[in-house]
């Protein structure tokens, strides 16, 4: 009687009685996790305070000029080395607006305790979520659920900051270690949080923490048995939450997101209140994450979980292979030695400067002077137009010597290529027109061009024989 047994052994987390609500605000400490988790100005007037207004994601330019995070001058959170892999056709894979109602975040806490091929009612004993990303009140909720006899563990995610990378190596250890201690204690599910940060305490990312947790009881044959809850200061972006639920975790509290819009709507920068501007933000997150599923095809967030189809940019073989199992890394880069000392340059400066004067812009997602490097920045965006207005073509060498120069300042990897001097004998190579014929437009359907340009494009193919 499977309808019967879901009745009376399963709950929604919506209904729950919750009690008093609980504040999101950080006290005294505010200033120090801003700075300790490197928010910039972007992050709050780009990201946060767009979703926290309009419940949808800010609409930014495709492009990004800005310098592949390994290269890059300037600490970044480990989010920032990952990219997602999508399904490579013209039309979405899944349409996450015209199509929501084939997709859904809903979700369940509560592990497999028992023989999954048992028919009983236990493996309904579960806790019914319809969306992964939940507010304070809610976290706590999910913190004291005593539920059928649920049981939690909360693991803290910090390091030795005076020990660097020997500290975090330890820190990931002891953490795996209690999951592990997790399991065979019976417990539901695992909290790891990075509350509590402190001079000598720095946060370990949150996303190598769930990773790493994840991969150990993986191959210790007991992932079945838990689920991963996560309370972080350091999700704030979209793309955040969707690396962390890819890497196993079932349930986020971004609780410094909701600090940040506790004092947007106290200094009247937001004009709601702040219940509104809470809700609006876990929608956008919610609404982000159905677009982000649809790119590679997938409908559910119970198939996108822990499912890793990301590839690393920039990060060692070493690292992915002890705590990204599975994720591709083509070209190398940081090890732990890096990663701790990216988490700890900030860190340092919650502790040893004056925070409050420390919100800086980054220039990340826009041009700023002292701000991450731009490749279409003031300097070459002048010297091409000056080019190509006057026809100068001295102008223009200045500018192609200048972007060539900012290329392998290096702003990309191929700025870090060289070239082999191996000329062929000029008598065995093809003619220059002949690369005509190579030219293909088969690709540019239809639906994504004008009728103008698609009609445009095949008269240049037949005039020079291309397909």
């Amino acid at each position: 009687p499977y309808t019967s047994w879901i009745g009376k052994n399963m709950v929604n987390l919506e209904d729950i009685e919750t009690g008093n609500l609980v504040a999101p605000g950080l006290g005294d400490d505010y200033n120090a996790y801003l700075t300790s988790f490197n928010y910039s100005r972007e992050d709050i007037e780009t990201i946060i305070k767009p979703m926290a207004e309009s419940a949808k994601e800010p609409i930014g330019s495709m492009g990004n000029d800005v310098p592949t995070t390994v290269l890059s001058k300037k600490p970044y959170r480990l989010f920032s080395y990952f990219k997602q892999l999508f399904a490579q056709v013209t039309n979405p894979a899944i349409d996450p607006i015209r199509e929501e109602l084939v997709m859904t975040l809903t979700g369940y806490l509560g592990s497999l305790q028992t023989n999954l091929l048992d028919t009983n009612p236990d493996h309904v004993k579960m806790v019914k979520f319809t969306s992964p990303v939940i507010n304070n009140t809610y976290f706590q909720v999910v913190k004291n659920l005593r539920y059928k006899g649920f049981s939690n563990r909360v693991i803290s995610i910090h390091f030795d900051a005076k020990k660097g990378a020997k500290g975090l190596e330890k820190a990931l250890d002891d953490i795996c270690r209690q999951a592990e201690e997790a399991v065979d204690e019976n417990n539901n599910y695992i909290i790891l949080t990075d509350r509590g940060i402190a001079e000598d305490l720095a946060p370990i990312p949150s996303l190598m923490a769930v990773s790493a947790v994840h991969h150990h009881l993986i191959n210790k044959r007991k992932r079945m048995q838990i689920d991963i809850v996560v309370e972080s200061a350091e999700p704030r972006e979209v793309m955040h939450f969707a690396l962390l639920f890819g890497y196993g975790a079932s349930i986020i509290n971004p609780y410094m997101s909701f600090a940040i819009i506790e004092k947007l709507v106290h200094s009247r920068a937001i004009q709601q209140d702040f219940d509104k501007a809470q809700e609006n933000y876990i929608e956008a997150v919610n609404k982000g994450l159905l677009k982000i599923l649809s790119k590679m095809g997938i409908s559910t967030l119970r198939s996108y979980r822990s499912a890793q189809i990301f590839e690393a940019v920039g990060i060692h073989q070493n690292v992915t292979d002890r705590y990204f199992e599975g994720t591709v890394s083509r070209i190398g880069g940081i090890g732990l030695e890096e990663i701790a000392e990216e988490v700890l340059i900030p860190h340092r400066k919650a502790y040893t400067e004056d925070v409050h004067a420390l919100m800086l812009t980054e220039g990340v997602y826009s041009y700023r002077k002292f701000g991450e490097h731009h490749a279409w920045n003031p300097e070459s965006v002048a010297l091409l137009q000056w080019s190509t207005r006057n026809n100068d073509y001295k102008k223009y060498k200045e500018y192609a010597a200048l972007v060539d120069c900012e290329t392998s300042k290096p702003g990309f990897l191929r700025g870090l290529l060289t070239y082999k001097r191996n000329p062929i004998p000029l008598e065995e190579v093809e003619a220059v027109e002949n690369i005509m014929k190579r030219f293909v437009t088969g690709a540019m359907s239809y639906g994504s061009i004008s009728k103008e340009a698609h009609e445009a494009l095949a008269i240049a193919m037949n005039r020079i024989g291309g397909r």
